[in-house]
């Protein structure tokens, strides 16, 4: 790890190879070599998972998030002193101290992928480490929220120089906390990051072995005192079990009234929370979000506790303050919310005080239904959302760079892609989901991580260029939309003439990959495939020589998809027959469906990608013939049709701007077992008796069934073009085809070294060429 460069400098600066997308991100993964921890089942899920991503700028925001806590931020992994106590130290990212609510949202990152394992390279061992750690620090000092690194570790304590003047009870000492703020999203964070661990594996003797219970026993003891009242009942002021002041300019850094907080009323059955998720101060410390988490969590983990055995009265005690808990945010926590209706409240005080917001920290009311404390149906958190994403809340910034809930911690302006990320874990709504996924995309400034914020009206203006917690979740919401909403991540193709060939099997394939198919032809109800949907699959009638056909094709499409990631031009058709015999009908029919109908195709799918695609961007294929490249004998007008095409791409694709993001390639195909050959070629109308040497119906009969190539794995091959972040001008697929092109490359060689002398001997004299 010596030779492995600091990974915050690493992270300021973009890296190669770039996605080639419209934002070009950067590759911000070390090495393997520089990785904190390798796990090759997260390379699985990532490789998997990025294969259906259409969208290469996505694409790459995912491989380098999704293992960004692998990578960069497992400090250290061992063994306790004189025990088999695996522990892991998890840092933050640019901050070198284990924060229990960051660490347990790293490890759940990796939830979708855990299973029971005892091997020490395993996802279960890196919880287990991260459970136990934070276990011990619960009975260090269970009101603190950050730690320093265990002693085994032999890293040094941090210096938290905003720490330093801290005045707080109980006292702690800096060799073993990083920061004392008490929040009860910490103590959730334990217990959700220990319920992570059972629900994946059933492990429960885990439990037995170490301080697991003792650390629950420190638990409901601060939430205990945490349940007192600012006044007793006979006026006087309660002694806490816990004050925290700092010297700042800053009011969300420090508490009121010397250390205590504002005043909490009796009764209200709530516990307090003195500082948020974002470790800013609560205004009222009845914090709603932290006690749902809470109490979702602690209920959970009451079950391991009675699967523990011998701990039964612990277990009760925990599931009836779960129970009490979840009765009280329905007491106090739900409040009038004028036009919305009823709303969950982000802080109350028993007084009927109440702060209608929301922060981009989990646990936010944006997130209840990610951490499972309600289902997102839920009416009162339907009317909740819709307040908390709209100008009705305070931190819900706003701009055209992104707009996302943010929160006191980095102020108004600043918008955080974590509440962006939220938003799609708890959305069922395809078009909601797709357009944060761009704001998230596009908001990067090029260097393809998630930032901690951003201003919503400079994408270069952001916090925090290493942020493992953001990081892997994005990559989570990716992987739960890759097994929920998959057709928001795939790409969408519309392909002329799949009625046969290599039009009708690119249609299965894409469907077999769960892509979303316009499939076209001039008689679409005839066409037939298995695994349709309305969700994705759309058939249309398209004559590719008429533009209002094509142009109706184009707007079903889009009414129905959206969006369209790849055209494929592919309706064409054989005419063979040496050229005298073909008529002038036939040959102008021949480059009216071959090459002016591409024209057609392609002059409409350019509008459609560029101006109504958003982001804007695609693929457009054309599907030509080695015989774009080399004539062949009896098809001279067919060669001509992909000839003209083949030099149309090259000169269109070196007139759009790059940020255009439409990329062209020509498909050049040799002979395939397709219909081509058979019932589909026409041949000329006008049989030249100089040509009784040649025979062009008797030669394609012969042929026919013959090919080398399958069309099946030929539409593979198209396929895979179709998902190359930067695909190939043109190529050949096919190794008939291949053999033909290096041969004709041979000649052309041979051929313009034998003339250069004649080539360069027509300059006008004292030319001077460009260099």
């Amino acid at each position: 790890m010596a030779s492995c460069p600091d990974y915050y400098d690493y992270a300021l600066d973009p890296h190669g190879p770039y996605s080639g997308g419209r934002y070009n991100l950067s590759y911000m993964r070390p090495v393997p070599a520089c990785r904190t921890f390798n796990s090759s089942v997260v390379e699985d899920a990532v490789n998997r998972v990025a294969l259906t991503i259409a969208d290469p700028d996505l694409r790459r925001l995912f491989v380098n998030a999704y293992p960004n806590t692998l990578d960069t931020a497992i400090a250290w992994k061992g063994l306790a002193n004189g025990s088999d106590e695996e522990l892991t130290f998890v840092i933050t990212g640019d901050i070198n101290a284990m924060w229990l609510r960051d660490s347990a949202n790293q490890m759940q990152s990796y939830l979708p992928l855990l299973e029971a394992s005892n091997s020490s390279d395993s996802l279960a061992s890196l919880y287990r480490g991260v459970i136990n750690l934070q276990a011990r620090y619960l009975l260090i000092d269970p009101y603190c929220n950050s730690f320093q690194p265990p002693v085994e570790s032999q890293i040094s304590p941090s210096s938290n120089g905003a720490a330093s003047e801290d005045m707080v009870f109980p006292n702690y000492t800096n060799t073993s906390v990083f920061e004392c703020k008490y929040e009860l999203d910490s103590l959730a964070a334990f217990l959700e990051v220990s319920t992570n661990y059972y629900n994946a594996t059933q492990d429960s003797s885990f439990f037995k072995k170490y301080q697991w219970v003792e650390a629950i026993e420190n638990i409901m003891a601060v939430t205990a005192n945490m349940t007192v009242p600012t006044y007793q009942p006979d006026g006087n002021v309660s002694v806490l079990s816990y004050s925290f002041t700092r010297e700042t300019n800053r009011a969300s850094e420090t508490t009121e009234n010397g250390g205590l907080g504002n005043p909490f009323n009796n009764g209200t059955g709530l516990i307090r929370s003195f500082f948020r998720p974002s470790d800013d101060a609560t205004i009222f410390q009845g914090f709603i979000p932290a006690n749902m988490m809470f109490a979702r969590y602690l209920e959970s983990a009451g079950s391991i506790m009675y699967a523990i055995g011998d701990q039964d009265e612990l277990a009760s005690r925990m599931c009836t303050l779960a129970a009490g808990l979840r009765t009280a945010i329905t007491n106090h926590g739900i409040v009038a919310g004028g036009p919305y209706g009823q709303i969950y409240a982000y802080e109350v005080d028993g007084y009927m005080s109440q702060n209608i917001m929301d922060d981009a920290n989990i646990p936010s009311l944006l997130a209840a239904p990610f951490f499972g404390y309600l289902d997102v149906n839920d009416p009162v958190y339907q009317n909740t959302r819709q307040l908390l994403l709209s100008a009705s809340n305070p931190y819900f910034i706003r701009g055209p760079v992104i707009s996302a809930i943010g929160g006191a911690h980095d102020g108004p302006g600043f918008a955080w892609p974590m509440a962006s990320i939220v938003r799609i874990l708890t959305s069922t709504d395809e078009a909601e989901i797709t357009q944060q996924l761009q704001e998230i995309v596009s908001s990067t400034d090029g260097l393809g991580l998630i930032h901690e914020s951003i201003n919503t009206f400079n994408v270069s203006d952001w916090t925090r260029q290493w942020f493992s917690w953001a990081n892997g979740l994005f990559g989570q919401a990716v992987l739960d939309l890759d097994d929920r909403m998959p057709g928001v991540l795939q790409q969408s193709f519309q392909v002329t003439g799949t009625s046969t060939g290599f039009g009708n099997e690119l249609v299965k394939k894409a469907l077999s990959e769960g892509d979303k198919v316009v499939a076209t032809a001039r008689n679409s109800s005839k066409l037939k495939f298995d695994g349709t949907s309305k969700e994705n699959f759309l058939a249309v009638d398209c004559d590719v020589t008429d533009q209002a056909s094509i142009d109706k094709a184009f707007e079903k499409a889009m009414s129905q998809f959206g969006r369209i990631d790849v055209v494929v031009n592919n309706a064409g058709y054989g005419l063979s027959g040496e050229f005298e015999s073909l008529s002038d009908a036939q040959t102008r029919t021949q480059m009216e469906v071959n090459f002016f109908g591409l024209l057609n195709v392609t002059r409409r799918a350019l509008e459609v990608l560029r101006e109504e695609n958003k982001p804007p961007g695609g693929k457009i294929q054309q599907i030509t013939s080695i015989g774009g490249q080399r004539g062949v004998p009896t098809f001279s007008i067919y060669c001509a049709s992909k000839w003209a095409v083949e030099g149309f791409t090259e000169a269109l694709a070196a007139e759009l701007k790059p940020e255009w993001n439409i990329k062209l390639t020509c498909i050049e195909p040799g002979g395939f077992r397709t219909d081509w050959a058979g019932r589909s070629m026409m041949f000329g109308d006008n049989k030249n008796k100089a040509y009784d040497h040649i025979n062009a119906e008797k030669t394609m009969g012969e042929r026919h069934g013959t090919q080398a190539g399958d069309p099946v794995k030929g539409a593979r091959a198209m396929w895979e073009i179709a998902k190359m972040d930067d695909p190939p001008l043109r190529t050949v697929i096919g190794s008939d085809a291949y053999s033909a092109i290096q041969q004709k490359l041979k000649t052309y060689s041979e051929n313009y070294s034998k003339y250069e002398k004649l080539a360069n001997s027509t300059d006008v004299d004292g030319y001077q060429r460009p260099t």
